[in-house]
């Protein structure tokens, strides 16, 4: 994993974890046990292929893909509290946004919602939100 992909991570992350107000967040790969009737949110980032934009052997690369936040909210209660949520997720993360991570920029180009459905268990209702993301590096 080269630092452009460590400093996106972490530019996206960094502005979802600034959203007020604050909720529970299960980072990729971290240990987290989510509190019983608790709301919370879980994130992916899903890169595609870097692409190659400039000719020469110092070239720009193309870094994009989908960075996906699921809002997870206890079931029994309705798809509003996940879908509000969901919503404030998309106006945070809307087109146009930079999220900066020391010298790296990453340009939110969309974001939008997707069905909700239930975890396995049938305790949680999830509806995951992805936002596309673009940013250009001399890697």
């Amino acid at each position: 994993m080269s630092t452009v992909d460590i400093y996106l991570n972490r530019a996206l992350n960094k502005h979802l974890s600034l959203m007020t107000p604050t909720i529970n967040i299960s980072w990729e790969n971290t240990n987290y046990t989510p509190v019983n009737g608790v709301g919370y949110l879980e994130t992916w980032l899903l890169p595609i292929p870097t692409q190659q934009v400039t000719l020469g052997p110092d070239c720009w690369e193309e870094f994009s893909g989908i960075f996906q936040v699921t809002c997870v909210y206890p079931t029994g209660k309705g798809s509003d509290p996940a879908r509000t949520k969901a919503a404030a997720i998309r106006s945070r993360f809307k087109i146009g946004t930079l999220c900066t991570y020391n010298s790296l920029t990453v340009k939110v180009k969309g974001s939008y919602p997707g069905p909700g459905y239930y975890s396995e268990d049938g305790s949680w209702y999830r509806v995951p939100v992805s936002i596309v993301y673009q940013c250009f590096a001399n890697n």
